[in-house]
Order: structure tokens, then C-alpha cells, then sequence
């Protein structure tokens, strides 16, 4: 099952196969997302960029920073700086897919603090959140969907490590 896959050792005859998406499957996924513009009132205050992945193993969630630099139609002196947002994944059996969730706001940084820009950053947050949420970021084969349906499988529980996301399979629940 790769793009995602593989199974436990083969002596392990107990256990079920795992899916498998690396880093670099997440990474390319979430990419396609940015440069995202941040509007406010109209205006292209923000534009976040330069998305880089992180994985919390530690968590068991995904992470994501990326720069704030002022949009080309907000006032002078709009902060630039940094946001960190950290995310789950969940499995969606309508369309096959492994999407994102509960995304939260972990790191914001902006420049000197005025009250414009204490606005800015949550308001940032809130709107790259908004984008990521429910992203799908992996979808089964019809290989693997017939696989899995051939043997009563689907996905179960999300594991984060330092190279990639392990999806463990579980019997199918009636």
C-alpha cells in the first residue's frame, strides 16, 4: 500500500498492514495552499507564504509555519512575521480521503506590538486555519480501496513520527 503503505514484519502473522504517507507526500499537499492572501476589509492586508512541515511526533500532530509579510494594499508599518498552526488528521470514507483537523494557532510573531497588529496575527491565524481545515492531504487508490474492502479494513488510528504518518488499519466496523 504504498504512496502509503507496507506491513509488519512478515513472522508477525497477527498483524495488519499500516499506510504510509511520508513527509514529503504532506508537504507537497499542504504547498499548494500558499501564498494565500489575508484580506481585511477588502484590502490585502497579509499574504502568508513559504509553508514549511514539521512533524510532532511528540504531539502526534502535524505542524506548519509560514512567513507574514504585508499585502500589497494594507497601510505602511503592517507587521511581518512568522505563524506556527499544528493539525490532526482524521479519515474521510465518502470520498477515501486523510484530511486535516482541529487546526490551531501554536506561534505568532509580528513585529513591534501595536493594537493593529495584536489584530493581525489572530486574525492571520484564524484565516490560514480557515484554509487548512478539512484539507484532504492523501486519498486511497482504487487498488487500495479494493484491497482494503477485500480484506474488511479501513483506516483507524494516526500515528506521527519523525519521517511520516502511519495510518494504522482496523477491522471494519458494522
Amino acid at each position: 500500500m504504498n504512496g502509503a503503505s507496507s506491513t509488519d514484519t512478515p513472522a508477525d502473522t497477527t498483524a495488519l498492514p499500516r499506510l504510509r504517507i511520508s513527509r514529503e507526500q504532506l508537504a507537497e499537499r499542504i504547498s499548494t495552499r500558499f501564498p494565500l492572501s489575508i484580506r481585511f476589509l477588502g484590502v490585502e492586508a497579509l499574504v502568508a507564504s513559504s509553508p514549511r512541515l514539521m512533524l510532532l511526533p511528540q504531539r502526534n500532530r502535524i505542524g506548519t509555519e509560514v512567513d507574514l509579510r504585508a499585502g500589497e494594499g494594507s497601510p505602511p508599518g503592517l507587521p511581518t512575521g512568522l505563524l506556527g498552526i499544528s493539525y490532526g488528521l482524521r479519515y474521510e470514507p465518502s470520498d477515501f480521503s486523510v484530511r486535516l483537523t482541529a487546526v490551531r494557532a501554536e506561534r505568532i510573531e509580528v513585529g513591534p506590538v501595536s493594537v493593529l497588529q495584536q489584530q493581525a496575527g489572530p486574525m492571520a491565524a484564524a484565516i490560514v486555519g480557515e484554509a487548512l481545515a478539512d484539507l484532504p492531504v492523501y486519498t486511497l487508490s482504487a487498488a487500495q480501496r479494493q484491497l482494503l474492502h477485500g480484506l474488511g479494513l479501513e483506516p483507524g488510528e494516526f500515528s506521527v513520527n519523525n519521517d511520516e504518518v502511519v495510518i494504522k488499519l482496523r477491522r471494519k466496523r458494522t
